[in-house]
Order: structure tokens, then C-alpha cells, then sequence
């Protein structure tokens, strides 16, 4: 008896040890993710502000307006391609977009492009549930504000109009175009299905 009490205490014991240990990690990622977007987050709103001071200067009707079928323009930092980037106010996240292929290691460092465009109305952003990054969407109440700058400083305002649970093979679902235009999702916490938040264009 004494010997089976004292696998079982070593056991929990080491399932404790791998509980601390993943925890740990988590905070860690947490927080080598924000400072990476941070970074990244600092060079893009120079970038974008350098080229919004040209458009103001111009008279021209901004191209996505006559053509919204255009491809998004988009900044290089560090290698790297961004269209823009995301400002959630209840959460004091603001976050550059990845353009360019979805890949699992863009996502280890900023939000990403899923689908869609802006100008189309028919935008998909997909980031990691990081606490910097989506992972507190679910506490967002229907009416909050996300504000989406592209690469020209072209601004696209929206509230939050309602959220969904989806699980990843219905992908038809999750770009279906409803009354919605902007879309932006994250894993659950057990990874097994994404938490899918659902935005329309502000024209307040």
C-alpha cells in the first residue's frame, strides 16, 4: 500500500510539475508574441503615417473607391509583408495584419489575412488566442468598436455585431457573407474549435 500511495503521490507530483511547466510556456509565448507585434506594430504606423501624409496632400479619390476589386497594398517590415493594421479600443490591442500566405509562424507573431478584403467588405482575420492578440475577443460586448487601417492610412470603422462558435472544417460558414463585413477568429482554449466574431461597417 505504501508503495502504490507513493506512485500516486509522485505522479501528481509530476502532473503538477507539467501543469506549472505549460503555464509557464504560456506566459512566456504570451508575451515574446506581444513584444514581436509590438515591434512590428511601431515600424508599420511609421511606414503608414509617411504614406497618409502623401494622400492628404492629393486630391485624388483613393484607388480602392473606383476599385474595389484591387488587391490590398501592402508595407514590408523586416521581411515581411502587413495590409495594415487592427485597433480593438475595449482591449488596447492594436495589431499589424500579415499579408500573404496563412501560415502557422506568421500567426506566432501577429494576426494574419485569412480571406477576403476590406475594400470588398468580405475581410477575414485570423491571430492566435494570445491575450495580446485575439484571445479576449469573447469579452467584447455587441456595439464595440474595431477600427481597421490599410497600408495607405485609409480608415474602415466597425462595431462588433455578434460572435459564433465554429468548428474548423466548416470553413464554408466561417466566410459565409451575411450581414456581416468584417470577420475575426481565434482558436478556442482546448484548440478545437474557433471562436468566430462578427462585424459590420460603422456608418455612424
Amino acid at each position: 500500500k505504501k508503495t502504490i500511495r507513493s506512485i500516486l503521490t509522485l505522479a501528481g507530483i509530476l502532473c503538477l510539475a507539467a501543469a506549472i511547466g505549460l503555464g509557464a510556456y504560456n506566459v512566456y509565448d504570451s508575451y515574446r508574441a506581444n513584444k514581436q507585434s509590438s515591434d512590428v506594430m511601431e515600424k508599420l504606423a511609421y511606414a503608414v503615417s509617411e504614406k497618409d501624409k502623401s494622400a492628404q496632400n492629393s486630391d485624388e479619390t483613393p484607388d480602392y473607391i473606383t476599385h474595389p476589386d484591387m488587391e490590398m497594398p501592402t508595407v514590408e517590415i523586416d521581411g515581411r509583408r502587413y495590409i495594415g493594421h487592427l485597433e480593438i479600443p475595449d482591449l488596447n490591442l492594436r495589431l499589424p495584419v500579415a499579408a500573404g500566405e496563412f501560415k502557422l509562424k506568421t500567426l506566432l507573431k501577429s494576426p494574419a489575412l485569412y480571406s477576403g478584403s476590406v475594400y470588398k467588405n468580405n475581410m477575414v482575420i485570423a491571430a492566435h488566442n494570445y491575450n495580446s492578440h485575439f484571445g479576449r475577443l469573447k469579452k467584447l460586448d455587441v456595439g464595440a468598436k474595431v477600427i481597421f487601417t490599410d497600408a495607405e492610412g485609409n480608415i474602415f470603422n466597425f462595431v462588433t455585431s455578434g460572435s459564433e462558435i465554429l468548428y474548423p472544417s466548416n470553413r464554408d460558414k466561417l466566410l459565409a457573407e451575411g450581414s456581416w463585413q468584417l470577420t475575426l477568429f481565434t482558436c478556442t482554449y482546448n484548440g478545437e474549435r474557433r471562436f468566430t466574431l462578427r462585424c459590420v461597417r460603422d456608418e455612424a
